[in-house]
């Protein structure tokens, strides 16, 4: 508990001063809507999705992804600062009879001033975070959709910032397994120039596996990923615009053994992306260049790493990869997106394609059932 709350505490301290000094994905339903006080609504979030992964590398498996989730929640607004959500998760993949997650959801979102928000409970997670694929993969938006912990949400007109704490793995006294969570960090300082956008992206991903109470034999382990950089975006319409972004990736094992069985046998790393995006309304198109050496994330796309999960005894120190992306979004309406994405890694070392190749359908929409009046006292 001591290693959350000082990492903890640094972030908050970062972001209220970030408050004092300057005032995505689909995140619509992060704001509260100042209009909804008593009011009762349906939310209704659903994905089919598809992703095929026709990879050659030693670093993992070919895998093949089939299926969709829900989660149906009721959402109310007790005043128009707060609002809770009840619902379920439901994961079920092509080809098993029965759901393979169905995870209860609660959650309670308090606007505590103009621009910053706090959520408990189940909280908005995943591809809300908004981080880079190297250190979260894409495959996470259904295998790991689901966050429950607490959640710091801030926005204005230079600054955006999300911390949080997802609580994995909860233990009692005697248990034989450890506590795990993840305490993540995103912000985004942000400056418009005429059509131009600078932006300062910083991203902080941390993963803890320990506990004094659990019988388990395993040591504490505490692995960081850090993101920095700076984003050019050039606007040339409000649907298109192309944006070029250099940053540096750090990994850093903070707590681990320093030998037996349960060593790490990379302890930190880095590494370098330059990347360039074209995004339109129908189509983005993204191509770069990855550089790394040494460099570990535990919930990042693979591809990217030194170190193997399909054969432990493969690694490989330098890491060159030349991602290419081509996305086609076709917005059925404002509720309903189909995306049609191909992911293709060219390793420059090995000389080899990893293609992966997905299919979305998703659907976020909110139906108002009724306001509810308060009883007169």
């Amino acid at each position: 508990m001591k290693i959350i709350f000082k990492h903890l505490s640094i972030c908050l301290l970062f972001i209220f001063l970030a408050t004092s000094s300057f005032g995505q994905l689909y995140i619509n339903n992060k704001q509260l809507k100042d209009s909804s006080e008593n009011t009762l609504s349906l939310r209704f979030e659903n994905t089919y999705f598809i992703k095929d992964n026709e990879y050659s590398s030693q670093l993992l498996n070919n895998e093949t992804y089939i299926g969709l989730f829900a989660k149906p929640t009721l959402e109310y607004y007790f005043t128009k600062n707060t609002k809770v959500n009840v619902g379920v998760f439901l994961l079920r993949y092509s080809g098993l009879n029965n759901f393979s997650k169905v995870t209860p959801i609660f959650s309670v979102q308090q606007r505590i001033t103009k621009h910053l928000d706090l959520v408990m409970g189940s909280i908005y997670g995943n591809d809300y975070h908004q981080l880079d694929e190297p250190i979260f993969k894409i495959e996470n938006y259904f295998t790991n959709n689901v966050e429950y912990g607490a959640q710091f949400l801030y926005h204005s007109k230079y600054f955006d910032s999300d911390l949080w704490l997802n609580w994995e793995k909860y233990i009692f006294i005697g248990d034989p397994y450890q506590e795990q969570f993840h305490l993540g960090w995103r912000s985004n300082i942000k400056y418009n120039i005429n059509s131009l956008s600078i932006s300062i992206p910083i991203q902080f991903y941390t993963l803890h596996k320990g506990g004094t109470i659990d019988s388990c034999p395993a040591p504490v382990i505490s692995i960081l990923n850090g993101v920095g950089g700076i984003n050019f975006k050039y606007n040339f319409n409000k649907n298109t615009s192309l944006s070029i972004r250099p940053t540096v990736y750090l990994y850093n094992a903070i707590s681990h053994p320093k030998s037996g069985p349960y060593a790490l046998k990379l302890t930190n790393g880095e590494a370098y992306y330059l990347n360039l995006l074209f995004k339109s309304k129908y189509i983005d198109a993204i191509v770069g260049y990855w550089y790394a050496r040494d460099f570990v994330a535990p919930r990042g796309e693979y591809l990217f790493q030194s170190l193997s999960i399909k054969d432990p005894s493969y690694y490989q120190k330098y890491r060159k990869v030349v991602p290419f992306k081509l996305i086609f979004k076709y917005p059925i309406n404002k509720y309903i997106k189909l995306q049609l994405r191909t992911d293709d890694y060219y390793n420059v070392i090995d000389k080899v394609i990893d293609p992966s190749y997905s299919l979305f359908l998703i659907i976020n929409q909110d139906f108002f059932i009724t306001k509810i009046k308060e009883n007169p006292r």
